[in-house]
Order: C-alpha cells, then structure tokens, then sequence
C-alpha cells in the first residue's frame, strides 16, 4: 500500500507533528543540510520531533559541488549529521542546483554515484531525487563508474502533476518516491511559502530497512562494532545506553552496555556484573573480577562480546570461552 509523505527544511514553517501523523501523515523526509549550508537549521529538531511521536523519517543532502572530489567532501558532513540517529526510510541525494546543468551527463552520473556508493558503504539505504526531466536528459542510465550504474539506486522523482490521480512519464519500477505536488496542504505540516512538498512511497522502505540493518537501525538497536575475540580490559567507564534487552538497574546485578575505547576510536557492546557506586551523578561500575563468584575486586572489568547471545552467556553467569567461540 502507497505511503503519502512530505519533505521539510528550514523554509518550512513550524510543524505539528503528531497532529499530522494523526491525520494520516505517513513519512517525513528531512534536509540535513547543503554543500553551502552544512546543518541544516531545523534538521535535528524535526528529527527529534518525529521520533518523540514515532512518524518515520528520512533525510535528504542539496548538492552543491560539480567534481566528485568535492560531492564526497560533501557526503562527510551529511555522514555527520546522520551519526547516531535511525531512518526508516533512504538516505537521497538530492541533485538539481541550475549551476550543475552545464556539467556533461558522464561527469554528473559520476558524482552521483561516487556520493550515493559512499552512503551505501557506510550502511545507508540511499536514492537519487531530481526533476524527472533531469532522470531522462541529465544522466547516463547506460554509464558505468567504477563498476556501478545508476539503475542500481532508486529514484525519487520529482514531477508535479499535482494528484495522485494524474500520472507522472516519469515514474517507473526503479522509483521509490514520487513527489507529486509543491502546492499541497497537511493538517499540521508547516508551509514553505504558499506550498508543501507531498510525496507517494511506492516501497515499504521501513521494512526493507529495518529488516537490513540499515540507516543506523543495527542489532540492538545502536551502532556495535565486531570483534574477532572475546577479550578483558580494565579501567572506570559510564552507563552510556543500556540496550533494551537488560534488566532494570539493581543493587548486584548484570547490565550490558555501550563502551567507547577512545585510543581506538571504536564502540564496543559490553557485559559487566557487580555493584554499582555513583561518582557525581555518573554510576561507576564495580565489578568482580570475573563473572564466576570469585572476590577479588576491580573498578570495572568489561567483557567485550559480539552479539546479544554471547552476553547472555556471560550474563548468566557461564564462563565457558569455548562456547562463547562456538557462537
């Protein structure tokens, strides 16, 4: 079943949005910003308006640059702004700025598949929008970069017939999105200028998604690197996110956790077991030395495991590193 959406930014005015998912309001694609302005000024609370009342989102980058030097510059800030937050639908490159035209259709295919494989390859679902006149004239279906064509990406067309009811030439099996009017109205969603960007889904990104581990949507909910070994380290960490598969917090108690190791720069999944003391309002964990009753103390030690089946093993108390090898 077809999805109706919108897109909004900065030029929108303020939104309502439970009032708008209320009303039938399905999807909101955000800006998160352009090649001239790299945050978006109402990217992050649109964002957590949207989570606050659960309207799934998605996000959309203005491109600005005419290499593809300068487009993958680009993505990194729009890699930034989407750190740490979840999308349930694609992450698209939004590419039309009148100042790209006079780029031929090999140079502009290029810089947009340079952009969109950079997403893909950090774990985002990601599209092209254009002008449907720009799907057909401005880029080369046919051309290969690096052994990728844009057949492999969807389309978000933009092509205003103004209904639903009046089809668009060209929206065809490789479009997600089709954005059909800018004049259009939404209980709740703020205009920009006298109109608004409305948009039919023809996927069910959330599913495709979710179910991929894709846009930040990862095991348990948060970005978790693998390891290779179950390993020890040592030292006094925070409480960053207990996952939702732990017990609430109690005197003697087993907890798993995030843990950033700043001298690798990586974020580890993380078991401990013990007691917790507060040092400021920060809950400092200590620990026995290992999860098999024996009494000698440390200030924290942290048994880095790799999926949620491996923490249950140390969570329950069963130090057997054979058979967290076997996992």
């Amino acid at each position: 079943m077809n999805k109706i959406g919108v897109d909004l930014s900065n030029w929108n005015n303020m939104s309502d949005i439970k009032k708008a998912k209320d009303s039938g309001l399905d999807f909101v694609i955000i800006k998160a910003g352009s090649g001239v302005t790299p945050l978006d000024g109402k990217f992050n609370a649109i964002y957590e308006e949207c989570k606050k009342y659960k309207m799934p989102v998605g996000a959309y980058w203005y491109l600005y640059s005419k290499t593809v030097t300068g487009a993958l510059n680009e993505v990194k800030n729009l890699l930034n702004n989407i750190k740490g937050k979840e999308f349930e639908y694609p992450i698209w490159l939004d590419f039309e700025d009148p100042s790209q035209a006079g780029l031929s259709r090999k140079i502009k295919t290029e810089i947009a598949i340079a952009f969109m494989d950079k997403l893909e390859e950090e774990g985002f679902y990601t599209g092209l929008y254009t002008m449907g006149s720009w799907f057909s004239k401005e880029f080369d279906y046919s051309y290969k970069y690096k052994g990728r064509s844009l057949k492999e990406f969807d389309k978000w067309v933009a092509h205003w017939t103004y209904s639903t009811n009046k089809k668009s030439p060209y929206v065809d099996s490789n479009t997600g999105i089709w954005q059909y009017s800018n004049k259009g109205e939404f209980a709740g969603i703020g205009k920009a200028g006298n109109g608004l960007d409305m948009n039919l889904a023809f996927k069910d990104y959330p599913n495709i998604i979710k179910k991929n581990k894709l846009n930040g949507f990862k095991e348990n909910s948060f970005n978790q690197k693998e390891i290779p070994n179950i390993y020890n380290m040592t030292g006094v960490f925070k409480i960053v996110k207990p996952i939702k598969w732990t017990k609430e917090l109690k005197k003697s108690w087993n907890i798993v956790m995030e843990y950033f190791n700043s001298s690798e720069k990586t974020q580890y999944l993380v078991v401990a077991s013990g007691e917790y003391d507060f040092k400021g309002t920060n809950p400092i964990i200590i620990v026995d030395e290992n999860l098999n009753g024996h009494t000698k103390r440390r200030e924290i030690t942290k048994y880095l495991v790799r999926n949620e089946k491996e923490a249950n093993i140390l969570k329950s108390g069963q130090k057997n590193w054979n058979k967290l090898k076997q996992v």
